[in-house]
């Protein structure tokens, strides 16, 4: 009885494990359902904004300082839109109530040391 339950144990793990190395299915949001913000606020869907939007033409003109957040970056387009750019890391702190770039840049010191 005693094996048993041991046996019946160890095959409950070794299958759980198992379950666990199979990839999760990912959820992709489907492109048509995906609204864009203009600057004024107002949403636009794909549809409507197609003639109006070409991603290839658009230029980032300025980044908007002050819709920063730790994890985005908002730009300001050259046709009037404004993209925001959300990253895995924190790229910005914040200071006295603005967000601060995080500046990672490597100097070199006094004894041939970076830091």
């Amino acid at each position: 009885m005693n094996m048993r339950f041991l046996r019946l144990c160890s095959i409950a793990l070794i299958l759980a494990l198992l379950i666990n190395l199979l990839p999760a299915q990912a959820i992709a949001l489907d492109l048509d359902e995906i609204k864009m913000a203009d600057t004024s606020g107002e949403t636009l869907s794909e549809e409507n904004s197609s003639a109006e939007f070409d991603e290839g033409s658009a230029k980032i003109i300025a980044e908007i300082p002050e819709k920063r957040t730790a994890f985005t970056k908002d730009y300001q387009l050259s046709n009037g839109f404004h993209m925001s750019v959300v990253y895995p890391e924190v790229v910005h702190y914040e200071d006295n109530g603005q967000w601060k770039e995080i500046d990672n840049t490597l100097k070199l010191s006094g004894n041939g040391n970076n830091r």
